[in-house]
C-alpha cells in the first residue's frame, strides 16, 4: 500500500547503496528525498530510480571529527515540500540541524537509533550531549532498531511514548522456503549486510 506522502531521508556521509535501493523498492512512501553531502545523482543512474530523488548538498565540517559539526548547506530548502523528516543518531550535528528545520517548518521528525550503550558518553559530553538532548526533545518518534537501543534511549531520559522498536530483519511470513521442499544434508547460510570491517 503506497502512502501519498514524501519522506526526506537525511544521511550526509556514508555508504548509501542499501538505503537508496531498499527505499526505492520497498518504501511505502510515494516519494523519498535522499539527501547527502557525498551523494552525486549521476553516480546512481544505474539504479533507474523512480521513487527516490537523490539530492546532493554541500557540507561545511571540521575535518578531524566529521560528527562534531557538519552544516548541510541549503538543507532547509529541500525540506519545505516534504511531509516527514528522517535522520539517524541523536548526537550528530546533522540531526540537530534536522530537528531545527523540523521545528521551524512544523514537520514531524523521526530519528533512527542504533546506539546500545546505556548513558553513552555522547549523552554526557559536550557538544554531543547538547545535540542529543535537543533532538530527543524535538523528535516526534524515535525508532530503536533493537531492544537494547530502546534501553539506551530510556537511560538518557527519552519519553517512552516516543519510542518504537522496529527491528531490522526478514518477514518470515513473506520470505520462507516452500513447504514441500525436500530436506537435504547440506545447510547454506546467506548473510546479507554491508561488507565492512565491523
Amino acid at each position: 500500500m503506497e502512502i501519498d506522502k514524501t519522506l526526506a531521508y537525511i544521511r550526509p556521509f556514508g555508504r548509501h547503496t542499501l538505503g537508496i535501493s531498499v527505499n526505492e523498492k520497498y518504501s511505502p512512501f510515494k516519494k523519498i528525498k535522499y539527501i547527502g553531502a557525498d551523494i552525486f545523482p549521476n553516480d546512481w543512474s544505474w539504479l533507474g530510480l523512480k521513487k527516490v530523488e537523490l539530492i546532493h548538498v554541500k557540507a561545511r565540517r571540521l575535518s578531524f571529527v566529521k560528527t562534531f559539526w557538519a552544516e548541510l548547506i541549503g538543507l532547509e530548502q529541500h525540506l519545505r515540500d516534504v511531509d516527514f523528516i528522517n535522520t539517524a543518531k541523536l548526537y550528530t550535528s546533522f540531526s540537530y540541524l534536522c530537528a531545527n528545520a523540523a521545528k521551524k517548518l512544523k514537520k514531524p521528525l523521526v530519528s533512527s537509533v542504533i546506539e546500545t550503550i546505556p548513558k553513552h558518553i555522547s549523552s554526557r559530553l559536550t557538544p554531543w550531549s547538547l545535540y542529543t538532548k535537543y533532538v530527543m526533545e524535538h523528535a516526534d518518534l524515535l525508532v530503536a532498531l533493537t531492544n537494547k537501543a530502546k534501553e539506551y534511549l530510556l537511560s538518557i531520559g527519552v519519553d517512552e511514548n516516543k519510542v518504537r522498536v522496529l527491528r531490522q530483519g526478514v518477514d518470515l511470513y513473506r520470505f520462507h522456503p516452500p513447504m514441500n521442499r525436500p530436506v537435504r544434508d547440506v545447510v547454506r547460510v546467506l548473510f546479507v549486510s554491508v561488507l565492512s570491517d565491523r
